[in-house]
């Protein structure tokens, strides 16, 4: 995207205390901000005052306190376009921003933008105590020509009542004010007029907005408005922390009506009132709302600045638009910008959610290397999307990494990585991190005891499973539709299905009705203990209560024909597929027939994945896959799985060949796909060494080390291991990972060549007879 133009060549005008100072870009010092101008009162005001005031453009009023928006004071800030009239630029982007124009994006016509102060100076906020809402003024400081606007004041004062007019002090009306609004009953302006009904005192700008940031927004806007028609000093300042508040609060849209209305009253909008509108509603979760104010921050006219565009490369990843995040950022680094703990936090949220994992590193040793130890958040994101992405073993080592640097897990934390363990079937770890949780009196929520549970079902610890909910009963919390989904589970996968049916009701009495994930558990329970009629039961359960049927459902169903042992068993299964998916249906009905033709099959594969969610292909190939298979058509079987391989169903290529080593990758595949790949690949070794080709010197057969384990908890390298063994080949355990079964290949080359040698003379025989 590009970023927004900055002119060359536009005057500033200042006049302060009567000090004139002229500068252009990148030049000069400046003083602002007139004392004696800004304490008088609003009702000195003239009327041509007032009118000038009003008139103001969103270019002028970007100095920060000294804007005013109702008749306040006069200001002593002057801006002077090089080639138009002050009155002609300021009345035609004033007119713009009232238009539908500010809307839609488009900017305003001609080319003679005033820019923002942003773009211009860099400003040093220096707070006074006076407590008459006046200013002593700050240095301004005249910035060259940037690509993008100032960097943001880290240090600018807040306005908190207890640094701005603290009890006890001459100035305390502040003070006075927040204590009779905090006793006050009620949000709405009727509690706060009833409240401040017997104060008669005057406040300043900075007095409203210590009094805004001490309440919760519901009565901060009240109290706004209460002092909006007493016609107080209400600058661009005042509004901004009122948004600001609302965003505390997480009300996008009252947040964005407010906005709105000062649209509407002709009031302009700096940086800090686009940059609070873009946060909070990336905040709220409304990203398409923060990228239409940041089309219209730039159609305003006004410079973005550092903050803003690390907000926005947040927004474009909420978006799924990675490639812009990345592109703005990396336009951001090409101009020289530096970016900030924040920024660089946001990058790698943004390079994980794209799954560009190399990148979000660089992006964390880039840190490093400019001596910016990464903090809690930078590492709990690349925990996070590790843990999403099934790399467990990437997530541990992230893990290990933070804690010996020196920074210390938060709940926050340890609850992810209890789920990382939980996820790879790590159950010693996962339990050793819950105790820890409760040795550091670390607060305990549902989310955490969830993630256990959810880990107990997949190993079926049902008495571990009954103890941590009885532990949750114990501490007050409340189960959620998770925690009732795993016990449904855990019951499911024991085989306990009238405890499962049990967990269920009591999920519908806590008004969690069951979905389809629920009767999938049901169902899929049925199968293993060969209850076909109740698990058809439990399909027109679901369909009666509503649930619809998704592609997991259609694979639970599908698996269940591995199952089945005879055509009775199969009757039940196949009535509930023709409901569910047709197309399924008919490809299982083809598999049964005894004379198939390939490309018909292999077509009416290819539809049924093309009209699949991507996460339901593979479990769809590796049943039917396994369903050929069992059936006894290996040959089947291996087209399907050629097929599937072809089309990337599996992630990466279930085989990586270099000069050094050769890998067959089986951990993505169940136990009946996974033998029938490790046949193809015994075959293609087979001819390798029957056509005198060289092996690599080491060939690996990598299976998992998580969850992959069959219906009696035996795991896949165990099962492939058993294969390889009957065969007398030479592969043995990894002492370095123990998920790799390895073998040289001068082994393999022997035990291969001992059987073409046999199996040639077995052809010699049979050609002789």
């Amino acid at each position: 995207m590009a970023l927004a133009s900055h002119p060359v060549g536009v005057g500033v005008r200042v006049f302060a205390a009567g000090v004139e100072s002229r500068n252009s870009l990148g030049a000069g010092r400046i003083a602002a901000l007139c004392d004696s101008c800004s304490s008088r009162s609003s009702n000195d005001l003239s009327s041509h005052s007032r009118e000038r005031i009003a008139s103001r453009s969103i270019a002028t009023t970007l100095a920060g306190p000294r804007i005013h928006s109702r008749g306040a004071r006069c200001s002593s800030v002057s801006l002077q376009d090089s080639d138009a009239s002050p009155s002609q630029a300021n009345d035609e982007r004033a007119s713009f921003v009232s238009s539908p124009n500010f809307q839609t994006g488009k900017t305003p016509s001609g080319s003679n933008r005033i820019p923002s102060l942003a773009e211009q100076l860099r400003l040093s906020v220096i707070g006074d105590s006076s407590g008459d809402g006046s200013s002593d003024g700050g240095a301004v400081e005249a910035r060259g020509q940037q690509p993008i606007g100032a960097k943001r004041d880290r240090q600018q004062p807040r306005y908190a009542v207890e640094r701005w007019a603290p009890r006890g002090s001459k100035y305390n009306r502040a003070t006075d004010v927040l204590q009779l609004l905090k006793g006050a009953e009620g949000e709405d302006e009727g509690a706060v007029e009833r409240a401040l009904q017997n104060w008669d005192g005057s406040l300043g700008a900075r007095d409203v907005c210590a009094v805004i940031s001490g309440l919760k927004w519901r009565k901060a806007l009240s109290f706004f408005r209460w002092a909006q028609r007493r016609d107080f000093e209400l600058n661009i300042v005042v509004y901004n922390v009122l948004l600001g508040a609302m965003r505390a609060g997480r009300q996008w849209k009252v947040a964005e009506a407010f906005a709105l209305d000062m649209v509407r009253d002709g009031l302009p909008l700096d940086n800090y009132t686009f940059s609070t509108l873009i946060s909070c509603a990336l905040q709220c979760k409304a990203p398409r709302d923060a990228l239409a104010w940041f089309d219209r921050m730039q159609a305003a006219g006004v410079v973005p600045d550092e903050v803003t565009y690390s907000t926005m490369t947040l927004v474009f990843s909420r978006l799924g638009r990675f490639d812009e995040a990345v592109e703005l950022y990396e336009t951001l680094r090409l101009t020289g910008w530096k970016p900030d703990r924040v920024t660089f936090g946001s990058m790698v949220n943004v390079y994980a959610r794209a799954g560009k994992y190399q990148k979000a590193s660089a992006v964390i040793k880039e840190m490093k290397d400019i001596g910016m130890q990464p903090d809690a958040v930078v590492y709990n994101t690349m925990i996070k999307f590790f843990a999403r992405e099934g790399k467990t073993g990437q997530a541990k080592r992230v893990f290990k990494e933070m804690e010996a640097v020196g920074i210390k897990a938060s709940e926050y934390t340890l609850s992810l990585m209890i789920d990382v363990h939980g996820r790879s079937g790590n159950v010693e770890e996962a339990l050793a991190l819950f105790a820890r949780m409760k040795a550091e009196n670390l607060p305990l929520d549902t989310a955490v005891y969830n993630s256990l549970l959810k880990m107990c079902g997949e190993e079926r610890m049902v008495a571990e499973g009954e103890r941590l909910v009885a532990e949750m009963a114990a501490r007050g919390l409340k189960r959620d539709e998770m925690t009732y989904k795993s016990l449904v589970n855990l019951y499911a996968k024991e085989g306990r299905i009238d405890d499962a049916v049990r967990a269920m009701q009591q999920m519908a009495e806590a008004g969690c009705p069951a979905d389809v994930v629920v009767y999938s558990c049901l169902i899929k329970a049925c199968g293993s203990s060969k209850q076909f009629e109740r698990a058809e039961q439990f399909f027109e359960d679901m369909l009666a209560s509503g649930a619809s049927v998704d592609d997991r459902c259609c694979g639970v169903l599908l698996s269940l024909m591995n199952a089945c042992e005879t055509d009775e068993h199969r009757t039940p299964v196949l009535r509930c597929l023709r409901k569910a998916k047709p197309s399924l249906f008919k490809i299982v009905s083809l598999l049964l027939s005894e004379d198939v033709n390939s490309g018909d099959l292999e077509d009416q594969v290819r539809s049924l994945l093309a009209d699949s969610v991507s996460d339901s292909q593979r479990p769809f190939c590796n049943s039917l896959i396994d369903f050929c298979w069992t059936l006894g058509h290996k040959e089947r079987a291996e087209s399907l799985l050629a097929l599937a391989d072809s089309l990337k169903v599996y992630p990466g290529s279930l085989r990586t060949h270099t000069n050094l080593v050769w890998i067959l990758h089986l951990r993505s595949l169940s136990f009946s796909t996974a033998l029938c790949a490790l046949s193809v690949w015994i075959n293609f070794l087979r001819n390798q060494v029957a056509e005198e080709q060289e092996l690599p010197e080491t060939l690996v057969i990598e299976t998992g080390a998580g969850r992959n384990r069959g219906g009696d908890e035996i795991r896949l390298i165990s099962v492939i291991l058993a294969e390889l063994k009957e065969m007398s080949a030479p592969f043995e355990a990894s002492p370095e990972r123990a998920d790799w079964l390895v073998a040289s290949g001068a082994s393999v080359k022997s035990w291969l060549s001992s059987g073409v040698k046999a199996d040639q003379d077995r052809n010699e025989i049979s050609s002789e007879a």
